[in-house]
């Protein structure tokens, strides 16, 4: 990386490197397609072929340049710096702010970017010489609870490639109250798309209508996905790092749908002093927003946890972490409600057919996200385990580390731990009772059925009624309408009755000696299979009895004689 190349340089060699990558490599790693069309058209997304050109025709992409801050944590010994965050009004900016890998100073720098764009992304992967899979996993929109994408698309690295990479992403959901316009058509949708003038990457959220009681009204809720993404390495020559930071912007409507209101997650820090300078609601307009608050207020507080962050970068995402786990426990949360608002209205009314099949199609997708949501939990709590990446600085492999950072970084990291853990048992719990909850409405329907056939079998045997009353008319109708010489009148009248009462006679007796011939038959037929266990198939199991016995006793007599033997030996 040389400093004299102009950025204009720098952007087009990565450009070159991205496009030689995506066109012309034999199996194309996951991405680098999506991520070569980010940068020729600057945004991404999987809209359908209608949807995005109406975009087009309505001025996308979006055109607001991202929003960058730059974090200095000092390093120990460093006097020349402190902690502070830097927030770039003009992204250009960035040019000349860039930290250098070669900086001999012991101060970290952590450079946060909100919305990215294609010129901001190759200026950093050409400064910093970044693999192009870190942006590539990132702007490679796919939906996360369907797979529509070619499987390659989908395809993750494995361990042994982990192990060696320098960045890793986090997925998350944020919740988000949904008020809607009167003449809104997103109503009748299950998931909504976001206004592509105010973001990059449009990745869907999922809309959720909850079921209401007649005393209780809930608003629908957006289920919003994010993206948190993280690429570091080590200064050359002294024991800081550069980190980059990638996150998403909130998600918003276009106007004409509606608005959604701030993220609905407790706060994790504990409440503020009197004297402390707090926020208030705006640290919830963005994530970004509440990771440099809440790491500018733990900063502000504890001198170790600057001094050791300067050489573990895992610690310094300590807030964002925290702030993703509490939004899982919202979703949670949101869950645990919609399950209790269908198991009271099972409890509190008689549902009719089409209830139960709606509620048992609501808990089928319902359960479906709830394990993808699983998955991205697990996914965050091994990273939690494994402290981020193994090439990214820690305490243990820097030579200022010593035991007491070691300790703190370590305490902290087990902290992150045990809320994963935490919000893996609620959610472990809660689709225990999805299941549950399927199983109950399944036997529901199944005897919704039955009352279903028996009320059909009803209207049969009304039927059957009905004809059984008008079945004597339509016999003498059907007698006197005989025109042959079987006719009323005629001379072989009287073979009619000679043929037909006989015939009655025997229907009418059948049911009743159905049940004596019944028995009769089962007898016989147990006679028969005891005389065949006796006797064998073709009397082939006595000969077996007769050869056992005979075997039996050859070998009674072998043994006689080993015993006489061994007798005379000794």
């Amino acid at each position: 990386m040389a400093s004299t190349i102009q950025p204009h340089e720098i952007r087009n060699r990565y450009r070159e490197r991205i496009k030689r990558l995506s066109k012309y490599t034999i199996t194309p790693w996951p991405g680098l397609e999506s991520l070569w069309k980010f940068i020729e058209n600057g945004y991404s997304c999987h809209f359908s072929a209608g949807s995005l050109q109406k975009m087009v025709e309505e001025g996308a992409p979006c055109n607001i340049p991202p929003d960058i801050s730059i974090v200095s944590i000092p390093g120990e010994g460093d006097l020349s710096s402190k902690f502070s965050i830097t927030d770039l009004q003009n992204p250009h900016d960035l040019v000349g702010r860039l930290p250098s890998l070669v900086d001999n100073s012991q101060s970290s720098q952590l450079i946060i970017i909100e919305n990215i764009c294609s010129d901001t992304l190759t200026l950093l992967g050409g400064y910093y010489d970044i693999d192009p899979q870190f942006f590539a996993q990132y702007t490679n929109v796919l939906s996360w609870y369907q797979m529509r994408e070619k499987v390659p698309e989908r395809l993750t690295s494995l361990p042994s490639t982990r192990n060696v990479e320098d960045f890793l992403l986090l997925r998350h959901v944020s919740t988000r109250e949904l008020f809607e316009e009167d003449d809104a058509s997103i109503r009748a949708r299950s998931v909504i798309w976001p206004d592509m003038k105010n973001t990059r990457l449009g990745d869907s959220a999922g809309r959720l209508k909850p079921i209401s009681g007649p005393e209780d009204t809930f608003p629908p809720i957006a289920f919003t996905r994010q993206c948190f993404s993280v690429w570091c390495k080590k200064k050359t020559n002294s024991n800081g790092w550069i980190a980059i930071m990638l996150l998403d912007r909130p998600f918003q409507l276009r106007r004409k749908y509606g608005v959604l209101g701030p993220s609905e997650y407790r706060n994790p820090n504990l409440r503020p002093n009197g004297d402390d300078e707090f926020d208030g609601d705006a640290i919830r307009q963005s994530f970004k927003k509440a990771f440099c608050s809440s790491l500018k207020q733990r900063c502000s507080k504890d001198e170790t946890y600057i001094s050791t962050c300067a050489t573990n970068t895992f610690l310094a995402l300590y807030e964002g972490y925290r702030i993703i786990a509490s939004e899982w426990v919202v979703v949670d949360e949101y869950v645990k409600r919609e399950l209790a608002n269908i198991e009271r209205h099972l409890e509190n009314k008689e549902p009719t057919f089409q209830e139960l099949e709606q509620h048992l199609k609501e808990l089928y997708r319902i359960r479906r996200r709830c394990n993808k949501d699983h998955e991205l939990v697990v996914e965050a709590a091994s990273q939690c385990e494994k402290r981020g990446q193994a090439l990214w600085p820690s305490s243990k492999t820097t030579l200022q580390g010593n035991a007491g950072d070691v300790t703190f970084a370590e305490r902290h990291a087990h902290d992150l731990e045990e809320d994963f853990k935490f919000i893996l048992a609620n959610m472990s719990i809660t689709i225990s009772r999805i299941e549950k909850d399927i199983s109950l409405l399944m036997a529901l329907v199944a005897i919704s059925e039955g009352r279903q056939s028996l009320r059909e079998n009803r209207g049969i045997s009304f039927l059957t009624l009905v004809a059984t009353v008008f079945l004597p008319s339509e016999t003498v109708a059907t007698v006197l309408g005989i025109q042959t010489q079987y006719g009323p009148g005629a001379r072989s009248f009287w073979m009619l009755w000679a043929v037909a009462l006989p015939l009655t006679v025997l229907v009418v007796l059948i049911p009743f000696a159905y049940p004596g011939v019944s028995r009769w038959l089962n007898g016989a037929r147990g006679k028969y299979a005891k005389k065949e266990e006796k006797t064998g198939w073709w009397g082939f199991e006595e000969v077996r009895e007769e050869n056992g016995k005979r075997d039996e006793g050859v070998e009674l007599e072998e043994v006689e004689v080993l015993q006489a033997s061994a007798s005379g030996v000794v």
